[in-house]
């Protein structure tokens, strides 16, 4: 996939994206980063950090987090830095991480790392940027089935009629099942230890049809589909807005319900267990 039409499509969409869709995803990042312990051995980086929310309230609790905000987008970069004044932004591919071994005590992403293109190799690279005993904390959405704005996204991908360089960044990723054997396996052999699976669902809330389209088309993933022809922009919308009829209420409001998934889970330390409050299995 072409890394470099990626970050100018995340680029064209960032503030777009911040005051639209990515508004809607608080209440995931609230809830996210109240599921971290109070205090974390080192630095906080936020990965695929968009406009940095997660950060945001990870450190509104938390006195003297030192927070990194890691985006491929140079644009996202910038609102994260907005948001969090003090914040050191860097960029860089979430496959590829810049940061030493056992440099971060925490990491953190909000709907980032379901893009990853390997997410076994990705928890492993993780992991060894922690320090012992340090977390990861993640969301992602959960299946097709439940997840109404994903299936809207994903029909309007097929029915757009012109061609894309690229191949749009799918929405599925092996946590889309939560708590699973894959994901046991793969952080076991990864160091790390699930501590906590939490899953709930976000109804995404839009003022009409007209608010639900804009929100949608201005995404980095429909930024793709662009393809910097601000003349197809119209026809784009016109689509979105067939298509979120069907969720269009009496009241003219447009309500999406989506299933999404929290992770925690922590680096193993030799000779340490962990106090994190969770129930014997790991799971909740």
């Amino acid at each position: 996939m072409g890394k470099t039409l990626i970050r100018e499509s995340w680029d064209n969409a960032s503030k777009g994206y911040r005051d639209g869709l990515g508004s809607q995803l608080h209440p995931v990042a609230i809830r996210l980063a109240s599921l971290l312990p109070d205090t974390l051995p080192g630095p906080v980086l936020d990965l695929a950090c968009g406009p940095g929310t997660v950060l945001f309230y990870l450190s509104r609790k938390r006195k003297g987090v030192k927070g990194i905000a890691c985006d491929f987008s140079i644009e996202m970069g910038k609102l994260a830095r907005e948001r969090n004044p003090g914040v050191k932004t860097v960029v860089a591919d979430q496959d590829c991480l810049p940061f030493r071994e056992g440099s971060l005590g925490a990491v953190v992403s909000s709907m980032g790392t379901i893009f990853s293109s390997d997410h076994g190799s990705q928890l492993k690279m993780i992991s060894k940027t922690l320090m012992d005993g340090g977390f990861l904390g993640f969301s992602a959405w959960g299946e097709k089935k439940d997840c109404a704005l994903r299936r809207v996204s994903e029909e309007i991908t097929k029915k757009w009629p012109h061609s894309t360089p690229e191949a749009v960044p799918s929405l599925d990723s092996p946590f889309a099942l939560g708590g699973s054997d894959w994901l046991g396996r793969a952080s076991s052999e990864a160091g790390l230890e699930v501590l906590k699976v939490e899953s709930g669902d976000l109804i995404f809330d839009f003022q009409n049809i007209s608010e639900a389209a804009h929100s949608l088309v201005h995404t980095g993933r429909f930024a793709l589909l662009l393809k910097n022809h601000q003349e197809w922009l119209e026809p784009l919308t016109s689509l979105a807005c067939e298509h979120f009829y069907p969720y269009q209420e009496t009241s003219g409001r447009v309500r999406l319900s989506n299933r999404f998934h929290l992770f925690v889970l922590q680096k193993k330390s030799m000779g340490k267990s962990s106090d994190y409050p969770v129930a014997a299995s790991g799971v909740r």
